[in-house]
């Protein structure tokens, strides 16, 4: 099972080959990874203990450390959670829902708190101090996000823990096992108040039920029919029942990429304009990866290992877009109620350190997913279609 490098895209990496093979086998060796998406959790998942944020507090610095340093500190190979944790596990992520609540007016569309962090090097800098202490740091001369914090702080010392429990507000802040700090220093505010988790708000009733009359979704329906993927998945799977998750490896993000690849060739005639790229799902301990699709303004979701499709949505912004991931989530995987929600937009997969080489870059296992798919050459799921549109 493959886990995401923590912060997609963000470049801090860039060594190398070299360092990046270092870095690789080393985290790979890091966690011993036990569940994988799709088989069953808890229905309403138990937040995570301080201790567990705190195991996620020293991976981060060792990380750090890493990107700055270039060397590894041997503390780093013998690092392992005492807590299981899926394959799509991602230690930073809860700086990066925190971090995006409280940049939120700097971000939307296709602008990510990753392209921020990427752009911004103080934003950068408090959220590496944050992923290691906890310590929330906003300055004052950036007033929206220092307005966030102030709120958070406010919300913090309102919420009693049974208050906190309850569903529907969309950002629940706490007060961390030592009590709560907040401070004026110089020109920022501080404390140590806990996001604990964006929380999911599922629309009323039933999904709203689609347009009675959409050619695109029609299509995308009609495509994933002919794919048969039902097929396909058992034929990634081992005879043993286990998974075809060997080196390199075969999960939802791969399978994400196939269905796009197939997808851009059986639309690129009929849908030449359509946009594609990923929704990359992530709550604490595990994730998920979809296809995202964009046509004509609109946005359609599409999980390729259950064959559903959503849509269509005014933007990937769009609440009832991040309602129907998690009606994906719940009704395909049993994931109900998880902490540190987040859905993001990209327009690759999110491969990262953690992973072994891929798939599609390995002849021999190029030419297993072909003997799977029935392809006799290297067009359709191998490879996208030549010019296949990423997501504006």
């Amino acid at each position: 099972m493959k886990i995401k490098s923590p912060i997609g895209f963000l470049g801090l990496c860039g060594r190398g080959r070299r360092a990046f093979d270092c870095c690789r086998s080393v985290v790979c060796a890091v966690l011993m990874i036990a569940a994988l998406v799709g088989q069953p959790s808890s229905a309403h998942a138990e937040p995570p203990t301080a201790a567990q944020i705190a195991e996620c507090r020293v991976w981060a610095q060792h990380y750090w450390n890493w990107v700055d340093t270039g060397e590894i500190d041997p503390a780093w190979l013998n690092f392992d959670f005492s807590f299981p944790t899926g394959g799509n596990f991602n230690p930073l992520l809860p700086s990066l829902v925190a971090f995006e609540e409280i940049h939120a007016a700097r971000l939307g569309g296709t602008y990510t708190l990753e392209d921020l962090l990427r752009d911004d090097p103080a934003v950068l800098q408090a959220f590496r101090h944050h992923s290691i202490t906890g310590e929330v740091i906003t300055p004052v001369s950036d007033s929206p996000a220092t307005e966030v914090h102030l709120r958070l702080i406010v919300g913090a010392l309102q919420s009693a823990p049974a208050e906190a429990a309850e569903p529907c507000d969309e950002v629940t802040s706490s007060v961390s096992d030592d009590g709560l700090y907040f401070a004026m220093s110089g020109a920022s505010l501080q404390s140590n108040i806990i996001v604990t988790k964006k929380k999911l708000c599922p629309t009323p009733g039933p999904a709203p039920l689609p347009p009675t009359s959409d050619p695109f979704r029609d299509r995308l329906k009609e495509a994933l029919r002919n794919l048969g993927l039902q097929a396909h998945y058992d034929c990634l799977q081992l005879e043993d029942g286990g998974w075809w998750f060997s080196d390199p490896g075969f999960d939802c993000d791969d399978f994400a990429l196939a269905a796009r690849n197939w997808l851009s060739w059986v639309l690129r005639n009929q849908f030449p304009n359509a946009r594609y790229g990923f929704l990359h799902v992530q709550w604490f301990n595990d994730g998920h990866a979809m296809v995202l699709i964009e046509h004509e303004g609109k946005w359609y979701v599409i999980d390729p290992q259950s064959g559903r499709v959503e849509g269509p949505f005014s933007s990937p912004d769009a609440q009832e877009l991040k309602d129907a991931v998690w009606r994906i989530m719940r009704d395909e995987y049993l994931v109900d109620s998880p902490w540190w929600p987040r859905v993001a937009s990209y327009d690759a997969p999110n491969w990262g350190l953690r992973e072994p080489d891929h798939w599609h870059t390995d002849p021999d296992l190029r030419e297993r997913v072909k003997d799977c798919l029935g392809i006799d050459d290297n067009g359709p799921i191998v490879d996208p279609a030549p010019g296949t549109p990423a997501l504006p």
